[in-house]
């Protein structure tokens, strides 16, 4: 990412904060694409905290809808539930009850607040210990 010189940063995220496997972070770059800040997404065999995706308050970009993140694999993980959390439509939420190592790819899809485009797709995974 280019950082302005003024060391603002273009998406809303201050600070140098490492990735956590409960938070990934999407950025919107200066192409319009989207970039994670973990990829794969690396979930150990503790962890019990849904996941939560999030884009920069400051973005012009949301989730549309509870399918805005689609998980894929077989066997899918059982009692998966997801879904946009606030009117903001900043965060999405994903929960499953873990049964061992497992590797799944998902789907994320985001659009502009006011335009309703959207951008493209980006299909990472996640890795489950």
């Amino acid at each position: 990412m280019i950082v302005p010189p003024d060391g603002t940063d273009p998406n809303g995220f201050e600070g140098d904060t490492p990735p956590d496997r409960t938070n990934c972070r999407i950025y919107v770059n200066e192409d319009g694409l989207l970039v994670l800040d973990q990829e794969p997404l690396r979930r150990g065999a503790h962890d019990t905290h849904p996941l939560i995706w999030r884009l920069s308050a400051a973005s012009p970009f949301i989730f549309p809808d509870d399918n805005a993140i689609v998980l894929s694999g077989d066997p899918l993980p059982p009692n998966f539930v997801s879904g946009v959390l606030g009117a903001q439509k900043k965060a999405f939420l994903c929960s499953y009850t873990r049964t061992g190592p497992a590797v799944w790819k998902y789907t994320v899809r985001v659009i502009h607040k006011d335009t309703l485009e959207p951008l493209t797709a980006l299909d990472p995974s996640i890795h489950q210990q």
